[in-house]
């Protein structure tokens, strides 16, 4: 079974958070990698502010090698992350179009049977509490950075969930 937490941050919000998970003990891992390289944690800094719509961390108790990848079919020289049978998380960062910005989320799939289920649950919670301080969205209880927050009070800033605007309760 999978949590999530969904949220809110941009600008000094995201850098604070992405500061945090790094002295939490985090490490990147890239979706995709070279089929003939070994699995390594990366600063998050390649990941966390690379155009990209998520992506994964892992706990410093755990070697990167435990992230597992498997060949694609269409390209045997790319490698693609295994999710549900690697001990990371899921970081989708805030998206931004114009004045809109689209939640992001934490997200932890679960199996008692992995092995880090009790390490991976204990790192998901602390960064889902880290988010779960802030203020919430009137609708769905999003969680919403103090300056985000403060954008979207001001008019600076929509925050939307598909198509649906929501404001800071």
């Amino acid at each position: 079974m999978g949590q999530q937490v969904g949220f809110y941050a941009i600008d000094k919000d995201y850098d604070a958070f992405i500061q945090f998970i790094r002295e939490s003990g985090f490490l990147g891992v890239p979706e995709i990698i070279p089929s003939d390289s070994l699995s390594q944690g990366l600063p998050l800094e390649k990941l966390a502010y690379a155009d990209r719509p998520f992506f994964y961390l892992i706990p410093e108790e755990v070697s990167a090698a435990e992230a597992f990848y498997k060949e694609l079919s269409d390209d045997p020289h790319s490698s693609k992350l295994l999710v549900h049978v690697s001990p990371v998380i899921e970081l989708q960062p805030c998206k931004r179009q114009g004045d809109a910005i689209y939640d992001g989320r934490i997200y932890i799939g679960l199996g008692k049977e992995d092995r880090y289920y009790d390490l991976r649950l204990k790192e998901y919670r602390k960064l889902s509490r880290y988010v779960r301080k802030w203020e919430r969205t009137d609708q769905f209880s999003f969680c919403v950075g103090p300056h985000t927050a403060e954008m979207a009070k001001e008019g600076q800033i929509k925050l939307m969930h598909h198509q649906i605007e929501l404001k800071v309760a």
